[in-house]
């Protein structure tokens, strides 16, 4: 038993000397940056969504706001589709569910039958360069506070961005910081994958990016203001650079023209600078007191404890691609995996026969860990 207990202890302490893991229960933690979108690890607020990629000297923030859609608002319903629907009921009573089915999709269903596709708005990017070679790289989310976390160290310091989605603000947050005083710089740019985009500088230090997802459709407006604490701040044509701070802050926002179902009469404008305007008045610690608040409020509901096992230390990426192939894994040694699973909803759904519910759900999971997202991601 002891010898076993050393074992377990040595083998604790060599990976730990590879990836230290964050504290907590409730934590995603990797110890690579992302390379493909499905990697990034995302936080939302209801209204802004960002997959962060997490790496230490080329960040990527990619952002979405809930209204930007192809196309442009309408209704969906199908002219005269009432009056087959007596129709449609007989057949179904007689039986005829093909013929029901065909003169419903070609009379009744909406139309088109399906709706077009969600865009992305635009990228944060931030460029964390001239602080020598990045070492002990470790990202990571934290579920019971909503919040992603990069870590790196260079040239004898430690480096920290952390960015969160603030529902009572309705803003994306994004703060760095070292462990040393002056030694926080960055480059801050925004960027869009749509044609119809550019991208302006206003004072004092904010980044506006306002684009078009087609001419006559939706049209939007994300503002970054950027703050610093010490140091020196430069505002370019289309950048920010700050070097020598003690921190640097970012706060993001993001509109569209969407006023209704049924218009795009509304200013984005107005609705970005209405939203800046809240918070321009808070400290960075009252946003965040703000924003743990009310994501407890609803994470901290409920609470499901199956124990925790040396797994944890391990990153989600390996304990997610063993859970299916190591026997153990299937009761108690799983625990801690189990347990982030359950509160992060990590599952991948995807359609199966009612027999299949009773499939282990470990046996879901691909044999490489990652989640059957759809590939190549793309727009309609």
């Amino acid at each position: 038993m002891i010898y076993r207990h050393l074992l377990a202890l040595l083998s604790i302490s060599t990976l730990a000397a590879a990836a230290v893991p964050p504290q907590g229960d409730l934590i995603l933690w990797y110890d690579k940056p992302a390379t493909k979108w499905e990697q990034a690890l995302p936080v939302g607020n209801g209204h802004l969504g960002a997959m962060i990629f997490g790496a230490a000297d080329k960040e990527r923030i990619q952002f979405n706001e809930h209204t930007v859609w192809t196309g442009k608002p309408r209704s969906y319903a199908r002219k005269g589709a009432v009056n087959h629907l007596p129709k449609i009921r007989e057949l179904l009573f007689a039986g005829k569910q093909r013929e029901a089915e065909n003169l419903a999709m070609k009379e009744f269903m909406s139309d088109p039958i399906r709706q077009l596709a969600y865009q992305p708005c635009g990228d944060l990017l931030i460029e964390s360069t001239g602080q020598g070679k990045p070492s002990d790289h470790r990202r990571w989310l934290d579920l019971d506070s909503a919040m992603a976390v990069t870590e790196w160290s260079a040239d004898g310091v430690k480096h920290r961005r952390e960015t969160f989605a603030s529902h009572p603000a309705n803003l994306l947050v994004t703060r760095i910081t070292a462990d040393q005083p002056g030694k926080t710089r960055a480059s801050i740019r925004l960027g869009s994958p749509h044609k119809n985009h550019r991208i302006t500088l206003e004072k004092p230090a904010t980044l506006v990016l306002r684009g078009k997802v087609q001419e006559d459709g939706v049209a939007f407006e994300a503002r970054a203001v950027v703050l610093h604490q010490g140091g020196t701040l430069v505002e370019n044509a289309d950048s920010i650079d700050i070097t020598s701070a003690d921190s640097i802050e970012i706060r993001l926002t993001a509109a569209t023209n969407v006023e209704s179902w049924k218009s795009l009469a509304a200013d984005p404008a107005k609705k970005v600078a209405a939203t800046l305007a809240r918070s321009s008045a808070k400290s960075y610690a009252s946003i965040l007191e703000a924003h743990l608040a009310d994501h407890r409020q609803l994470f901290r509901r409920v609470k499901l404890d199956l124990g925790r096992t040396p797994e944890a230390d391990r990153t989600t990426d390996l304990r997610i691609a063993d859970f299916r192939n190591r026997p153990r894994c299937r009761l108690a040694g799983a625990a801690g995996t189990a347990n982030l699973l359950c509160s992060s909803r990590a599952w991948p759904v995807k359609t199966c026969s009612v027999r299949a519910l009773f499939r282990p759900r470990s046996d879901i999971v691909p044999a490489n860990g990652v989640p059957e997202w759809p590939r190549p991601i793309s727009a309609r």
